[in-house]
């Protein structure tokens, strides 16, 4: 591994503020467990830390929905898959591991130490107090870009199919970090069996067609400002980090050797979160999440 990969490893710890953001706005969303943890997690001042309360009102607004959605559409492929094996990449303080540990699934939740040290605190205390079986629930430190620490995780399921999941985390590697996590992941999978699967995958080319076509100066300043404060907060140009096209994504992970579905992401109006959009945001968040898709992937031999 090169010295820029090694510091990319190191400075992904400073990503760990945006999962107290998503976790604050998860908790508008109806998703079990998930105001407690935000709550528990003291995710407001945090989030309110980030923005002004302008900038924070809008951009709330515009992205509760997309964090809804990304978290409600991996469980449902993940049920669709038939899998009671999940391994979670970058968990942050996702709620996940309580969902499913607590209907009988075997969990484990990975993350850097700094970051799981807080998030499995505040998650193993709701899971004893709810008496969600132990052995289910298993949290333990992994950075995705070291392929001993996945193996590793994945130990915990013995023989048994895996499915991996993880949302966010993409957007904060660039491709030569991608392409690492992507080769880790396909070794795990094809050593145990199973299907990785990710809202993460977007496109420069998706985001500037809906630009043109809500060119409101207001969408403008909230796409600029969040990738501005999230570049301040994090380091991390999240920007510099998009494919192009869906053709270039598509091209990029089957040359890695996987098989990739696209499939749709969420419906918007089963979405507790949608209604808290503003009126005049809620044609283009619609279309932006009607436009998103849930990769699912499998490697081939």
């Amino acid at each position: 591994m090169d010295d820029n990969i090694q510091t990319g490893i190191k400075e992904n710890n400073r990503i760990s503020p945006t999962a107290k953001l998503v976790a604050y706005w998860r908790a508008m969303s109806g998703i079990h467990y998930a105001d407690e943890i935000a709550e528990t997690a003291n995710t407001k001042e945090t989030a309110e830390g980030f923005f002004d309360k302008e900038t924070f009102d809008m951009i709330s607004g515009f992205v509760m929905p997309y964090i809804e959605a990304r978290f409600r559409t991996i469980n449902y492929h993940l049920d669709n898959e038939g899998t009671n094996n999940i391994l979670e990449l970058a968990m942050g303080l996702s709620p996940r591991g309580l969902e499913y540990a607590s209907k009988g699934s075997v969990y484990v939740g990975t993350d850097l130490p700094d970051i799981l040290k807080e998030s499995s605190n505040i998650i193993l205390m709701i899971a004893e107090r709810d008496e969600v079986p132990s052995e289910n629930l298993n949290l333990t430190p992994a950075n995705v870009l070291k392929k001993e620490e996945l193996e590793k995780a994945a130990e915990y399921f013995g023989n048994g199919e895996i499915g991996i999941c993880n949302e966010g985390l993409l957007l904060y590697l660039n491709e030569e970090e991608k392409a690492i996590m992507a080769e880790n992941v396909r070794d795990v999978l094809l050593k145990h069996g199973g299907v990785w699967i990710t809202p993460d995958i977007d496109t420069l080319d998706k985001m500037e067609e809906r630009s043109r076509k809500y060119p409101d100066p207001v969408f403008r300043k909230i796409r600029e400002k969040a990738f501005e404060i999230l570049y301040e907060k994090t380091g991390c140009n999240v920007l510099e980090n998009f494919f192009r096209t869906d053709e270039e994504a598509l091209r990029f992970y089957r040359e890695i050797g996987f098989s990739v579905e696209m499939r749709p992401f969420y419906n918007i109006n089963e979405l507790t979160s949608f209604r808290n959009v503003p009126e005049m945001m809620r044609n283009y968040v619609a279309e932006w999440i009607n436009d998103k898709k849930t990769w699912v992937m499998r490697p081939k031999e």
